[in-house]
């Protein structure tokens, strides 16, 4: 008797939490007969986004072994990892690295801490304990404790903060960060540095990286901002108060009455965290019961407080863990950061490829997994040539380009000359150490990237083409009529006359001169070798930076610092470049 009371308590309690619901739950539309359609989540469902629902990568590895061998070689695994003598590949033995009038020293006995100290005449001294590294492949950036001077901002001595000094792993080369990252020029109209290393923002990992580089119980997104969520709250129904019991027993809400709350907390990352790094249940959410109990599985956050259906009805039928909503939704929780964009939608920056996606007119059709297995590595050099199933997942709808000779009648070229890839994904998205693939699917040509002289997927190729020959060529190749803007800033400076890539690397827009640089670094005539040492002459250090790469992938070395130090002062990076041309044979001849 006193176990039924029990149940239908708890049955009257969940009735009434699901009739707190903000919005109604959207129609479910009919599947295919015979056929019963299965979506996460809703009021008889288990959760899977409460710390006691994640079990750990290695749980999975019991039964899914291949899968669990290939993560374990994946990027994604290392993407945080806690500093040991093994994860931390920076050089630490005692250097010391110069910049902006000051002095960092990086030390560590084997066994013992890793530590930066910063120095400066005029700035507070400051030693950081290193605790995470961030990254493995490229570069590691590194986050730490102060353990000697002031916290900065709001920072508590125990936040654990993004150190100003990053790591090149195969040039084997300290940086400050803003070498890495779009920071602009090194010093502003007004004189100040544009990133002082010295006095860094010590931006806290709990509040910013935690949320994407490592696996989270998907209840903390609830935290976040809404783009954390992965899925628009158009294709959630919430029991918003029982959500926000759940997570105000986890965190801090600070009295914030709005759900979500609309500032990102910090993570208790002590508590919070399953995996350091990505891992398993960063996909595919909590799996406790189906690892313990070989329960059935559903693809989706779940929770008998939180339904979970697109709210298109072309989206929901059956099978809904391998439509394109749900996958995506899963992978967008991560790669939609903050950024900007070019004009069409592409992004300045990676780690933004599903909202370049949702821009895409394929978006509803296509899914990221169509073209990549999220258990296995990538490419190690993003510029190599196409996965051959990534070109299926293109003629998997458009099937009258899967013969060759149709799809050669329509790009007008062969194959091995231009992809479907490269007229409507092109490389104008700056990685990190060269141009990847815009995820914004399009047609080559976009009016609004033609106007601002922004890369086009053609000069990706003909760079010593002007813009006006592409527009010519895509009206007479493809009937792409009024492409070019007259009343454009770009056409009343008569830009489009010259070579694109004359336009894009004395482009104001920084992204716009990294994907040049990359161009550049391709190209095997004497003038294009000028230009990436003429880029090395800029204020700004990630674009320096970047032509540094980009001449070393062109020379096929690494340059010493003795040839080349992209962070010197200006007068020691003039004579470093002086010798380089003349090494080269580039300096020119006298009259």
């Amino acid at each position: 008797m006193l176990a039924g009371l029990a149940l239908l308590a708890a049955a009257t309690t969940a009735a009434l939490h699901w009739k707190q619901l903000q919005a109604p739950a959207p129609p479910r539309h009919a599947s295919t007969p015979g056929q019963v359609p299965s979506y996460p989540g809703g009021r008889d469902s288990p959760s899977n986004i409460t710390p006691e629902s994640y079990v750990g990568a290695e749980a999975c590895g019991r039964c899914h072994k291949e899968n669990y061998g290939a993560w374990l070689d994946h990027p994604h695994r290392r993407m945080n990892q806690l500093a040991s003598d093994e994860t931390v590949l920076g050089d630490f033995a005692g250097r010391e690295i110069q910049a902006a009038g000051g002095v960092a020293r990086l030390e560590h006995t084997p066994g013992g801490p890793f530590t930066m100290t910063l120095e400066r005449a005029g700035s507070p001294r400051r030693v950081y304990r290193v605790t995470r590294t961030i990254g493995s492949r490229f570069k590691q950036f590194y986050a730490g404790v102060l353990v000697e001077g002031q916290p900065t901002g709001k920072n508590s001595a125990q936040d654990e903060v993004v150190l100003p000094l990053g790591f090149w792993i195969q040039q084997r080369r300290w940086m400050p960060i803003n070498y890495f990252d779009p920071y602009g020029d090194d010093v502003d109209a007004h004189g100040n540095l544009g990133f002082d290393p010295w006095h860094p923002k010590d931006v806290p990992i709990s509040k910013v990286c935690a949320y994407c580089h490592n696996t989270i119980p998907y209840i903390y997104r609830f935290g976040s901002d809404e783009t954390g969520l992965g899925f628009p709250m158009r294709d959630m129904t919430l029991d918003r108060p029982a959500l926000r019991s759940e997570l105000a027993r986890l965190v801090d809400l600070q009295g914030n009455a709005q759900f979500p709350p609309v500032f990102a907390l910090r993570l208790p990352l002590d508590s919070a965290v399953v995996s350091v790094g990505i891992s398993c249940e960063s996909c595919h959410f909590g799996t406790r019961e189906h690892a313990q109990d070989e329960a059935d599985y559903r693809f989706g956050p779940s929770s008998p407080h939180l339904g979970l259906q697109s709210a298109a009805a072309s989206e929901n039928v059956e099978r809904s863990g391998e439509k394109a909503w749900l996958v995506n939704g899963i992978c967008r929780q991560c790669h939609a950061s903050d950024g900007e964009s070019y004009p069409d939608g592409s992004s300045f920056t990676n780690s933004r490829e599903s909202l370049e996606l949702d821009r895409s007119a394929c978006a509803s059709q296509i899914a990221c997994t169509d073209c990549h297995d999220p258990h296995r590595a990538g490419p190690a050099d993003s510029g190599g040539p196409d996965d051959p199933g990534q070109l299926a997942a293109c003629t998997g709808c458009h099937t009258q380009y899967a013969e060759t000779r149709h799809a050669q009648a329509h790009g007008r070229h062969t194959p091995a000359q231009a992809s479907c890839l490269d007229c409507h994904m092109p490389r104008i998205t700056p990685g990190i150490t060269r141009a990847i693939r815009s995820h914004r699917i399009s047609v080559p040509g976009d009016p609004q990237m033609i106007a601002a002289g922004a890369p086009s997927a053609c000069n990706l190729c003909h760079a010593d083409q002007s813009i006006a020959w592409t527009v010519t060529e895509l009206e007479r190749g493809w009937g792409r009529k009024g492409l070019a803007d007259p009343t454009s800033a770009l056409a009343q400076e008569a830009r489009p006359q010259g070579a694109a890539i004359d336009t894009w690397t004395g482009s104001a827009s920084q992204p716009t001169r990294l994907v040049a640089i990359d161009v550049l670094s391709r190209m095997r005539d004497r003038a294009s070798l000028a230009g990436l040492l003429a880029q090395l002459e800029v204020t700004a250090g990630m674009t320096r930076a970047y032509a540094a790469l980009a001449l070393e992938r062109r020379l096929g070395r690494t340059l010493d610092l003795a040839e080349l130090d992209v962070t010197a002062p200006p007068e020691r990076r003039a004579q470093q470049l002086e010798a380089l041309r003349e090494k080269l044979g580039l300096r020119a001849e006298p009259p």
